[in-house]
């Protein structure tokens, strides 16, 4: 019989206190410390996807204007990748040469391909071109700047002014009076204030320039354009609108003229101003009903005849959602889509109104008589006493165009003899 050592390695024995034990196996696997073994591998193959890329990470345009030269190119490794099928997607009023806004063609020899003139929208913004082909995709950012150059027209001199020191971009909201879209409000070609949010430009009978207007942070002023005068409206609490010289509409309905509110439940409201300075402002209330203020002698009538839920669109003048036009009580018209309401130095009531069928025509409350603007094209829209202005950007005053690429305008009357027609406005249409 084989004797075995009770200490050898993988034994039981019982040591001296009567305990069984076991002796740890030589070469155990926790006992031996672990070695990595290198081993020779092959190195990782190199990617065969395709990769694009626009030239550059971002273009600017100009508004109605061309972006030209925009190439894309595609690679493999770093190589140029010829033959790939690629297609570049245009957005939000970007279009190609041809007015597509997508392009498929195949990269050359060189991988690259140079895509057809981009044409920039009006008011275009920032955008995305976005290129795809063989699983891979890039993009790069667009902008535009605004090409809207300010002007201004005297009706009586058959004059045009540029105004030179008013930024592109701007909005006419009276004579010679804008708001560009960083706030800063201009009048006569010099900026006034340079964080305004809103503002409503008239003229009186001596041709100064009234201005009402309220900060981004929401106090209300106006500003005379005679003495270069502003005044901050005291008693107007924050966040009110302009709606006419020293008038301002509050959120909730406060209607305040000169610092004294007038009404508390107002919907919508127009101010206008006469020749002897008056504030004219025609209102509906929340509850549907005409009225007409005369700031002069304080005193408020309401607009019997006029039916609840009519829009102020001049002195007494009102609008039905059903297109029946009222002015001083009486329906002139029961088709019109829109009016533009304003008043010269007699008094009269001048509205001038397209049906909705789209014919132009021009009311003189002072004779009552309607005339069609027969040279104004159907669809035109009334932005002052007998000036209308087309969708394609054709501005009309007494029947005669007077440019064609305008977006934005604002007719007022020079309340002098002469009653000039005055319109502000605004280039850049495509």
């Amino acid at each position: 019989m084989t004797e075995h050592d009770p200490h050898s390695p993988g034994n039981t024995f019982t040591d001296g206190n009567g305990i069984k034990r076991r002796t740890i196996i030589a070469g155990a696997a926790w006992t031996i410390p672990v070695v990595a073994l290198a081993t020779a591998t092959p190195a990782m193959a190199a990617s065969n996807d395709l990769t694009l890329a626009f030239d550059k990470s971002s273009y600017q345009g100009v508004d109605c204007g061309t972006i030209s030269g925009v190439k894309v190119t595609a690679t493999r490794n770093g190589q140029a990748a010829p033959g790939e099928s690629i297609t570049v997607s245009l957005a939000d009023g970007y279009t190609f040469s041809d007015g597509s806004t997508s392009y498929t063609t195949t990269s050359g020899s060189d991988g690259s391909v140079t895509l057809p003139d981009i044409k920039v929208p009006q008011n275009a913004g920032s955008s995305t071109f976005t290129a795809t082909g063989g699983g891979a995709t890039a993009t790069a950012s667009v902008s535009s700047t605004s090409n809207a150059v300010a002007y201004s027209y005297n009706g009586a001199a058959n004059q045009t002014n540029q105004e030179t020191n008013v930024p592109n971009g701007a909005t006419p909201v009276g004579w010679r009076s804008f708001i560009d879209s960083s706030g800063s409000l201009w009048d006569n070609g010099v900026r006034i204030r340079s964080d305004v949010a809103s503002a409503v430009g008239l003229i009186n009978g001596n041709g100064d320039h009234l201005i009402s207007y309220v900060t981004k942070d929401g106090v209300a002023y106006s500003f005379n354009g005679a003495n270069g005068q502003t005044s901050q409206e005291t008693n107007v609490p924050n966040g009110a609108k302009p709606v006419g010289w020293r008038a301002f509409l509050e959120s909730d309905g406060s209607l305040w003229d000169n610092g004294i509110r007038i009404r508390s439940d107002v919907a919508s409201a127009i101010g206008l101003i006469n020749a002897d300075g008056s504030h004219l402002i025609s209102y509906v209330t929340k509850g549907g009903v005409a009225y007409s203020f005369n700031g002069t002698t304080g005193q408020t009538g309401q607009e019997f005849n006029v039916p609840n839920g009519a829009t102020p669109v001049g002195w007494r003048a009102f609008l039905e959602p059903n297109g029946s036009l009222w002015d001083n009580g009486n329906r002139i018209r029961s088709d019109v889509a829109s009016a533009y309401g304003l008043i010269n130095s007699n008094g009269d009531h001048l509205i001038s109104y397209v049906t909705k069928d789209g014919v132009a025509l021009s009311y003189n409350g002072g004779n009552g008589q309607t005339n069609q603007e027969t040279n104004v094209p159907n669809g035109a829209k009334p932005v002052g006493w007998r000036a209308f202005l087309e969708p394609n950007g054709s501005l009309w005053d007494n029947g005669v165009r007077i440019r064609s690429d305008v977006t934005k305008a604002r007719g007022l009357i020079y309340m002098d003899n002469n009653n000039a027609h005055l319109i502000s406005y605004v280039t850049g249409h495509c």
